[in-house]
């Protein structure tokens, strides 16, 4: 961190600035979601397991964080966390393994453990950001000449305004070969999905549907 304790960071070429936060180290279980469902603020979508949660919308994700006192990560959050402050991750060997097959117990993939102790960054589930999607949202930073007309303030850069129901959404699931995900970047590049449907805009996979699910952070 720098004088004022913040974090520097670079996304997509652009200097940007992050207050210090916590994430989750694993993926929410449904376990741990249910507990959400019984105290009567969330909705259920399946029975307890270790398993993480697979199939949930945007707004239920967002929902299950809240209650725990925090949020959904920011897209710039949960890249900074992923990659340990380095961007992108290279390569498919070690803890960057195939993972494609079916899900796992929570924690299983251990393959952000040896920078910020985050699993499960490439493996189980695609996970839900608080942002939605502007191709360019992070030039917003430089200049007001970016597709949403507004200059974005270089700390904690998160993109709040509505501009359809598609949302960034990060990490790699079961659903893909991790040398597949590596060709598009493990930790920075940014798959896109329907908040309510699950649809997706990706080049393999029609539908997130059994392969979404979320972290938390606490600010």
């Amino acid at each position: 961190t720098d004088a004022d304790n913040l974090i520097s960071f670079t996304m997509q070429g652009v200097a940007i600035k992050l207050s210090p936060y916590y994430i989750l180290k694993g993926e929410v279980s449904m376990s741990d979601y249910n507990l959400c469902v019984t105290a009567g603020k969330c909705t259920a979508i399946g029975a307890d397991s270790g398993y993480p949660v697979s199939s949930i919308t945007w707004g239920n994700a967002r929902i299950f964080c809240e209650w725990i006192g925090g949020d959904l990560p920011t897209e710039a959050q949960w890249e900074y966390a992923a990659g340990g402050g380095q961007g992108n991750v290279a390569g498919c060997s070690g803890a960057f393994k195939e993972t494609t097959g079916a899900l796992a117990a929570v924690n299983s993939y251990q393959n952000g453990a040896a920078i910020f102790g985050l699993n499960d960054v490439v493996g189980n589930v695609f996970e839900w950001t608080r942002d939605y999607y502007s191709a360019d949202f992070f030039s917003c930073v430089l200049s007001d000449q970016c597709s949403l007309k507004i200059k974005v303030n270089a700390k904690n850069p998160w993109n709040q305004w509505k501009t359809g129901n598609w949302m960034i959404v990060k990490g790699f699931s079961y659903l893909n070969y991790c040398s597949q995900a590596s060709g598009l970047g493990l930790i920075t590049y940014r798959n896109v999905c329907d908040k309510d449907s699950m649809a997706a805009n990706d080049p393999y996979i029609s539908s997130y549907s059994g392969a979404i699910g979320m972290r938390c952070v606490l600010e």
